[in-house]
Parts: C-alpha cells; structure tokens; sequence
C-alpha cells in the first residue's frame, strides 16, 4: 500500500514538473551539460517506478512474458493456444521479449521491469534526438526546455515505465527517418520500415515521407526498404520458427481492437444503449468504421497534410487519427506528443498532456495497475460508465487541434 501512495505521489509529481516547465519554453536556460542532463533525468523518472514504484505486472506484460517464452523455446507465437491473440504486431517485438525472458530466467530479476528497458531507452533517445533536432534551428523554443517536455512527459512514462508499452520504439524509428526525409530515401525507408516491424501504425505518416522526395527514382528508394524489412522479419520469423507467415499477416492486418472506447464510437455505442430501437443501426456502423477512419485521414491528407513538410504533416495526421479513430489503446496518447513538441505546437501538447493524464491517472491506478474499480461498479458497466468518458475530454481537445490545423495557413509550405 505504501508503494501504491508512493507511486501517486510520483505520477503528481511528474505532472507538476511538466506543467512548470511548460512555462519556461522561450527562457533562455542553458545548462552547461544538456545532454547528460537529458540522460539522466529521462532514464530516472522512468527506471524508479519500473523497478520500484510499479514493478508489477498487468495484462500486456503477462501477454510480453507468454511471448518470450514461446520465443525461447522456438513456438509460433501466432497459433499458440495461449498467445494466439496476445500479440497482433509483426514479430520484432518478439526478439526483444524473448530476450528480457532469458535475462530474467538467467538472473532472477523481474521480467516485468527488465521487459520495460527497451522502451525505456527508446524513450530517453527520443528525449536527446529532440533536442539535437531543436538545437539546430535559430530561434523558437529552448531546445533543453523542450526536449525536457518530453523526458517528464507523464504520459510517455505512463506508457513507457508503468504499462511497459512498446511504442517509444516506432516513434524513435519515424523520428530518425523524419531525419534523413527529403535527403537519403534509403535511410528515411529503412527507419520507417523497422518502425513497421515494430508496430504497423507509423503507416500513418508514410505518405508524409513519400512527399519529401520529388522524383520517381527516390521514391522507389524510399518504398524499398518499408516493403523489405518487414517482409525480411516475417521470413526469418517463419524460417526460424516454422511459423506459417500467412498467420503472421493475417494478425498484424486484422487487429481492430478497441472499437467503441473512444471519442465518436463511444458516443455511438452510448447511443445504442441509451435508444435501444437504434441499436441495430450503430451496430452496422462499427464493422465499417475503420473505412470511416481511413476517409478522413485521406480528406486531412489532401486537405492540408500534402502541402506540409514531413514532420508537420505527421503532426498533422496524427491530429486527423485521434479526432476519428474508430479503434484506440490507452498507449496511442503518446503517439503526437514528440511531433507536437517538434513543430512548437507547446499549447496544444500541455493542453493533450494535462486532459490525457486525467485519463491515464484514473485508468492506471484502478484499472491497468490496480484492478479495483469494480469495487465502484461491475465490469462492462464502469467501463462505460467511469473509463470511458473520462478520456473524452483528451478526445475532444484532438478534435480542436486538427480544427486548429486544418483552419491555420501552412507555415512550411511544401509543395502546391
């Protein structure tokens, strides 16, 4: 119980550090080692509740170690009777649970807090990669402040060090091809193609990368390796594993979890239930929504993403997907947060930051860490009735932030 408090407390306490550097964007702060600053601040606020604070397990992480273990002992992960649907990504992941399941096989360490370190790292060189990023333009914000929003950020610990998700690591991977965008199609490829093999979701922003380069040769380039790799993973995969690759597909592709615990299919579904004669109605809807998803990212793309550069029209996108997904895991709200960062967008990050982690800090502490929210109401009922909506207002200020980019001219026009 005095974990529990201690690690509130922390939660809180992030949040206050976030918020007071916010204020200080445009100071002009600069400490006479940054990046070791960065280092250490960003590894520390997330290894303390990874081993100390939170380093118990949940469903993801139970869902991590089955993997490992199926690793380890060269199973399909994808036809296991007890893993069949614990793991709907490309198998990169994998090698990375197998691992920290051998170390802590081999040394008695917890699993669950060894598994965190990947995404850990991957966090804290999303941290320095800001900063070098931001140090390179004249002007705009402190890039220590600004990279430091990001090391603090409690939603990316949440995601991180306290759930165990692996998201920092395809966010990590477009931030470096946003690097090389317009310069190495090669590199920018290959980076968003490992991101692909991590998670399928940086697809996102792909047509953002293939507008950064103007001509047919490049382009080729550019998709080569976002084809390739992924391809090459699922081969060696299947090579190693026996696995058939076509179950490897079928997985990755079809995962559509989360319909109706977001924004618009939360209202519908709410609908549903409050006017039961239109139930049937809503229900048509929900197998379709994903097409309703895509539409609207197309119509932000062709709107205003096409006309900006790589890192604005990811933002952008990005926008588009939290205002209209259909499907969503508490561990998506990390996604914007780098490139909001990246492109200025500070008042609409803390404003995301502040709504998320009300959200977070609810769904954490009673559901995801702690499972005592059923002491309130019964299951599907506090879901519905205390889960849910309280990420509504997170929902809402994305819907006013891709109004606000879709309305504002382009700063940094790239094509007409």
């Amino acid at each position: 119980m005095t974990f529990y408090f201690l690690s509130l407390i922390w939660q809180l306490l992030l949040l206050g550090i976030f918020l007071g550097l916010s204020r200080k964007t445009r100071s002009d702060w600069t400490p006479s080692h940054p990046v070791y600053l960065l280092l250490v601040t960003a590894l520390f606020v997330r290894l303390v509740p990874a081993f100390c604070l939170a380093p118990g397990s949940n469903y993801d992480i139970e869902s991590f170690s089955l993997v490992g273990q199926h690793v380890l002992q060269r199973e399909d992960v994808y036809t296991g009777i007890d893993t069949a649907n614990r793991h709907p990504y490309l198998p990169l992941q994998m090698v990375w649970m197998g691992m920290a399941r051998w170390l802590a096989n081999k040394s008695g360490l917890p699993f669950p807090a060894l598994v965190r370190l990947a995404p850990i790292i991957a966090d804290t060189a999303i941290s320095l990669w800001l900063f070098v990023a931001l140090r390179k333009r004249k002007g705009g914000a402190n890039p220590t402040i600004a990279a430091l929003l990001y090391a603090v950020n409690p939603v990316a610990i949440y995601v991180s060090a306290f759930h165990g998700q692996f998201d920092a690591l395809p966010i990590l991977c477009i931030l470096l091809g946003l690097s090389q965008a317009g310069l190495d199609p090669l590199k920018s490829g290959g980076w968003l193609g490992l991101g692909i093999w991590f998670k399928s979701w940086p697809i996102l922003v792909f047509p953002s990368f293939w507008n950064a380069f103007r001509n047919q040769k490049q382009r080729i380039l550019l998709v080569a390796p976002i084809i390739l790799l992924p391809l090459f993973g699922i081969g060696l995969y299947s090579y190693f594993i026996g696995a058939d690759p076509r179950w490897v597909f079928q997985n990755a592709l079809s995962y559509n979890h989360g319909i109706g615990v977001w924004g618009y299919t939360y209202l519908l579904r709410l609908a549903g239930i409050i006017f039961a004669p239109l139930q049937p109605v809503f229900q048509e809807i929900f197998p379709i929504s994903r097409y309703i998803t895509l539409l609207i990212l197309v119509i932000v793309w062709f709107r205003k993403a096409r006309f900006e550069y790589p890192a604005e029209g990811s933002l952008t996108i990005l926008a588009g997907f939290f205002a209209f997904t259909h499907a969503f895991a508490i561990q998506y709200l990390v996604w914007i947060l780098p490139f909001a960062i990246l492109c200025g967008e500070f008042r609409w990050q803390k404003l995301f930051t502040i709504a998320s982690f009300s959200y977070m800090f609810l769904a954490y502490n009673t559901l995801i860490l702690n499972n005592t929210i059923t002491n309130l109401l019964p299951w599907p009922l506090a879901d519905l009735a205390i889960i849910i909506p309280a990420g509504l207002p997170a929902w809402l200020i994305s819907v006013g932030w891709l109004w606000q980019r879709l309305r504002e001219p382009v700063k940094s026009q790239l094509t007409t």
